[in-house]
């Protein structure tokens, strides 16, 4: 698969508007993560390969269930076409959390295609992701790249995890690397240093940095903010041509 696009959006159950009701709160950013999906559509991808971090590594199709009712409340939206009547949807596998929140933004967004759902162990060296990168590239069919992932969950004393001095620092160079695509840098995170950070988009990261030739691609960030006590992140990245493999 030839990457023709990236993008990044959080992984976040805040951005479905079912678990907010009338009063969803984080609409600037759901606003920000459709608009980067629908750039990704844009360039018309015949395929897109998901990727976030999950202890339950593995890969997913499109018919595995999402599952939402797990965030609270909300209904166990199917995937397209699906009936909660069929018996053999109720035995088919679940997504995990960040690829659910997933495939409900690309539906959203207006996504029919082909879908490919990659979990990722969370400690899975940066080599390794970037080889994960480098076999998405290296297909023949053109594919869009879409990573779930967010930065320090340790922004604010409210923050979900204990507030961190060192999170804003953090932040800011993620957001560098990004705008830069900055394979080098991308590839000096540490599963240790993000762990403390309660931080899951290294590994997302570092396969974007084996999926993409950082002099071809030209990076948008279409949001950049904490939003309760969290680091999250939209960006697209098109006209990527990476080596092949």
């Amino acid at each position: 698969m030839t990457v023709v696009c990236a993008a990044i959006i959080p992984a976040a159950p805040i951005l479905i508007p079912q678990l907010g009701g009338a009063q969803h709160s984080a609409s600037e950013v759901l606003d920000a993560a459709l608009t980067t999906l629908r750039g990704l559509l844009r360039e018309q991808p015949d395929e897109i390969v998901v990727v976030a971090e999950d202890a339950r590594a593995g890969e997913y199709d499109q018919t595995s269930r999402w599952a939402l009712s797990r965030f609270g409340g909300a209904p166990d939206l199917l995937p397209e076409g699906a009936t909660p009547q069929e018996g053999e949807l109720r035995q088919a596998p679940v997504l995990p959390h960040a690829l659910a929140i997933a495939a409900a933004l690309l539906h959203q967004a207006g996504w029919r295609g082909r879908t490919r759902f990659q979990a990722l162990d969370p400690d899975l060296p940066g080599a390794q992701a970037a080889a994960f990168g480098g076999q998405v590239q290296g297909g023949r069919a053109s594919t869009g790249l879409l990573l779930l992932g967010n930065g320090s969950a340790c922004c604010t004393p409210q923050s979900p995890g204990a507030f961190r001095e060192d999170a804003a620092a953090c932040n800011a160079a993620l957001l560098d690397m990004i705008r830069d695509c900055d394979e080098q840098a991308i590839q000096t995170l540490t599963a240790a240093a993000c762990r403390e950070q309660r931080s899951d988009i290294r590994v997302p990261l570092q396969v974007l940095a084996g999926a993409v030739e950082p002099a071809s691609a030209r990076t948008e960030i279409l949001y950049a903010e904490e939003f309760a006590g969290v680091f999250y992140l939209c960006a697209l990245m098109r006209a990527l041509s990476g080596s092949t493999s």
